[in-house]
């Protein structure tokens, strides 16, 4: 039995942060950077994304985004490398973030952390879902993981049947509120989503 606890990455509810509500076009579409695929060969460093004017002031090192995605400042970076977070589990890539005015975030280098490695480990008994007619998850509403499934080693990985869910080691969690790492925010296992 591992000694860990998993949460889901979510965004944040709090109005003080500012939020990327809108994604400019990348290559392969939206819809890759919720699947956990491969990015790197094709996603540029000039590639913009901005905070929306509607958001709040603050950007922290986790930033609020619509699709409850990892973009991590240097700082939350160099903590995952520090705990052994390296490619083939992800891949970081780097982007230009522009504040709510329309300017370049000059004081922290900012990425996209794509989860690459997806664990196979929904608990289907305790979780409640959609599933299309073959089976396959459509929807998680409130999500319970089987942690004998979980590589003891893998401290952020993306749910197998469901890749939009990130998920997060608890120590991991701890240590990124010790060296306080501001905008991370997670869902208990079994909260609803």
């Amino acid at each position: 039995m591992t000694p860990f606890e998993y949460r889901l990455l979510a965004g944040d509810p709090s109005t003080k942060y500012g939020e990327i509500k809108k994604f400019p076009d990348v290559p392969g579409g939206d819809w890759n950077l919720h699947e956990g695929l491969p990015l790197a060969p094709n996603f540029q460093p000039s590639v913009t994304w901005s905070i929306a004017p509607n958001s709040g002031n603050l950007i922290g090192d986790f930033v609020k985004n619509l699709g409850d995605m990892l973009i991590l400042s240097r700082r939350a970076r160099d903590l995952f490398e520090a705990e052994g977070i390296y490619p083939p589990v992800i891949e970081y890539l780097p982007f230009i973030l522009k504040n709510k005015k329309g300017r370049v975030v000059d004081s922290a280098e900012y990425c996209l952390a794509n989860p690459l490695r997806k664990v196979m480990c929904l608990d289907r008994s305790r979780s409640n879902f959609v599933a299309t007619p073959d089976g396959d998850v459509a929807a998680v509403n409130a999500l319970e993981v089987d942690v004998a499934q979980i590589p003891n080693d893998l401290k952020v990985f993306r749910l197998g049947e469901y890749p939009r869910i990130t998920i997060l080691r608890s120590d991991l969690i701890e240590r990124c509120k010790t060296a306080e790492l501001k905008g991370l925010y997670t869902l208990n296992m079994g909260d609803d989503l």
